[in-house]
């Protein structure tokens, strides 16, 4: 089931934040900066107010979360002109028991569903450089690599490069 976050879901959703971060991510930095950024990304207060500003949806399964995305107007695009009908995924995570499974791609189908980027003229994400998975699902929708930028941990640190991506409004998606 993909329904809407709600302020009620804060705990949950930064349980499950924390959880998939940590498995994806958590290898390619040192440890205070891993919990630097979790902190700072990824602590309830921080879901909060993603909730509140954001469109979240959740996938669900028997009533236990275990995927979400996270999409709203364009706060980055490195060497782009942007427009306000520019919008960005900036989040989409799942469970790692849970992944292969259909439910990554059926966020994002959802989300590129949602009037905010359908209607959108461009939609941008960044994907960890080595998060071929992740590359591959964003690919099938039509999403294409125009430049990359350094991940850089609290520390200061570079710990790997992030791709950006972007889907174009006159596409159609393939999945």
């Amino acid at each position: 089931m993909i329904r809407h976050a709600t302020a009620s879901d804060m705990q949950p959703l930064s349980q499950l934040a924390t959880t998939t971060y940590v498995a994806a991510f958590g290898h390619s930095m040192a440890a205070s900066d891993l919990a630097a950024h979790l902190e700072s990304q990824l602590a309830p207060r921080q879901i909060e107010r993603m909730i509140a500003h954001d469109m979240v949806l959740l996938a669900e399964i028997n009533g236990q979360m275990v995927g979400f995305v996270q999409f709203g107007d364009l706060t980055h695009a490195a060497n782009s002109v942007t427009t306000n009908a520019d919008q960005e995924v900036r989040r989409l995570y799942v469970d790692a028991a849970f992944q292969n499974q259909g439910i990554g791609t059926l966020l994002l189908q959802t989300a590129l569903e949602h009037p905010h980027l359908r209607d959108a003229d461009r939609i941008f994400l960044d994907v960890w450089e080595q998060n071929h998975g992740a590359r591959r699902l964003y690919e099938r929708f039509g999403f294409k690599v125009i430049g990359e930028r350094p991940f850089v941990v609290e520390s200061g640190a570079e710990t790997g490069c992030d791709l950006i991506m972007v889907r174009r409004a006159d596409r159609s998606a393939i999945v």
